[in-house]
């Protein structure tokens, strides 16, 4: 080590093993301070130090995966909730409704179709008292209403709809 300069280098210490020393100057003191470490113990701490790392991220692209996976059914549950609500309602189930537990904003999604749902139900009922009601009292021919449907399904979809039966 020569008097005033820093570095490192490799090479072989006094009992021939491969080392890398590192020395620093410390020119207070006037004197020079080396530390060695032997080739193959750097060599494993490095292969450890890589492998720590690599398992590492391995563990962090789980749950990475994880966390995406219970975000993604987190949010999207709901709309298939939702989804499948609208379906059943389309189809004629007028007492289908959605219970969505989640952020906040689906919460009230499935109230606002809820509360859409029971309007549509009690309109429909409604409906359909007024229409048993005209049938009872009217004079007309009992024909005329035969189109009406008797089922659940919503007026408009039934394939008489626009034509009465004569």
């Amino acid at each position: 080590m020569l008097s005033g300069q820093n570095g490192h280098d490799l090479y072989p210490d006094p009992d021939g093993v491969h080392v890398l020393g590192v020395y620093r100057w410390l020119p207070e003191n006037k004197l020079g301070l080396l530390v060695e470490i032997e080739e193959a113990e750097l060599t494993r701490q490095i292969w450890r130090v890589w492998t720590l790392t690599i398992l590492l991220s391995i563990a962090l692209l789980a749950v990475t995966a994880l966390t995406a996976r219970y975000l993604t059914h987190w949010l999207v549950r709901p709309l298939e909730q939702v989804t499948q609500a609208v379906s059943a309602l389309r189809s004629g189930s007028m007492n289908h409704r959605v219970s969505v537990k989640g952020p906040d904003e689906f919460e009230q999604l499935a109230r606002t179709f809820n509360d859409m749902a029971d309007s549509l139900q009690r309109s429909y009922e409604m409906l359909h008292s007024e229409l048993d009601k005209e049938k009872k009292s009217a004079s007309l021919s009992p024909g005329l209403f035969q189109w009406l449907p008797t089922n659940s399904h919503p007026v408009s979809r039934h394939p008489d709809f626009i034509r009465p039966a004569q």
